[in-house]
């Protein structure tokens, strides 16, 4: 099943089908890794790239993987938790006792947007349209109030 759903992809022509068929590679890859300590952190990696943040700002990461998901706050603050974890793996000599268990938590942010990526539904032509689609706030009055400027914006230039 998963080698009909890579072959498909591999013929897939959406915008972000190269970047969704390299992600699912580098997802492979992670987890092929005998040593957890070295699959979390390119988990880790993996998820830097899904989330497309620059300068490390793993603020935004944190948070636009948690907005994946209806628990945005149950979620973000594992992702803190995760980072906080990540940079003690980077300076760390040993593998830690429950290496395991944080793939698993890394995994379960990457894997959302992972799919987001392959399925593309809302037809994103970059991550960079993928990154401000995870940058718009998770209320619906937040929400409201944005697509009423963007009306606003758009009668005002008299595209409406």
């Amino acid at each position: 099943q998963h080698i009909r759903k890579w072959n498909r992809l591999s013929r897939s022509t959406h915008d972000l089908s190269s970047e969704a068929l390299s992600s699912l590679r580098q997802y492979h890859r992670a987890l092929e890794q005998a040593e957890w300590h070295s699959a979390f952190l390119d988990l880790w990696t993996l998820l830097e790239f899904l989330t497309n943040i620059r300068n490390a700002d793993y603020e935004k990461l944190v948070d636009r993987a948690a907005k994946m998901f209806a628990q945005y706050d149950e979620m973000r603050e594992m992702g803190r938790h995760l980072r906080h974890r990540r940079n003690e793996l980077v300076h760390a000599a040993e593998e830690p006792e429950d290496a395991e268990a944080l793939i698993y938590q890394v995994k379960r942010l990457v894997e959302p947007l992972l799919l987001l990526y392959m399925r593309n539904g809302f037809r994103f032509r970059s991550r960079d349209e993928v990154a401000e689609f995870l940058d718009l706030p998770i209320s619906t009055i937040e929400l409201q109030k944005k697509r009423r400027l963007l009306q606003s914006v758009m009668s005002f230039r008299g595209y409406s």
